[in-house]
């Protein structure tokens, strides 16, 4: 019974060590969203700029010891129906900073509310995602 309790806890130490050198894989690229927006409001049949969301950018900072990149989507559903997807690629050096990525402005053609979200791929397997909300009148 003994040698089984030993390579019981042999077994977890090596699980466990081999989590902690994952994690902390200085080479693995570790993008996050830190900011995701887009325009609040929006109006259909609106004069001037009151009808077209200009504003969709997303804010990434990487979290590893790296310059990598990853594949930032975005995607509007609205009523439902997918409205907009755009992908762009962002690179982000490592240490406190962010990068900024901007898309492409959209002009609804229905009212009702659009969800967006924002969805990250990099090589750390947590689950990056964003979401915002616009109200188009």
């Amino acid at each position: 019974m003994r040698k089984l309790r030993i390579a019981g806890i042999c077994a977890a130490v090596v699980l466990v060590l081999a989590l902690v050198v994952y994690a902390e894989d200085p080479e693995l690229c570790d993008l996050d969203i830190k900011n995701f927006h887009v325009d609040r409001v929006a109006q259909v049949d609106g004069g001037g700029n009151s009808g077209i969301i200009d504003k969709i950018w997303v804010t990434v900072q990487n979290n590893g010891a790296v310059e990598c990149s990853g594949s930032l989507k975005v995607t509007g559903i609205q009523n439902a129906v997918p409205v907009y997807v755009q992908t762009q690629t962002v690179t982000d050096l490592p240490g406190n900073g962010a990068e900024r990525t901007y898309y492409q402005s959209y002009v609804p053609s229905a009212t009702g509310d659009i969800l967006w979200t924002a969805e990250l791929t990099d090589e750390d397997p947590d689950e990056d995602i964003a979401e915002a909300v616009t109200t188009v009148k």
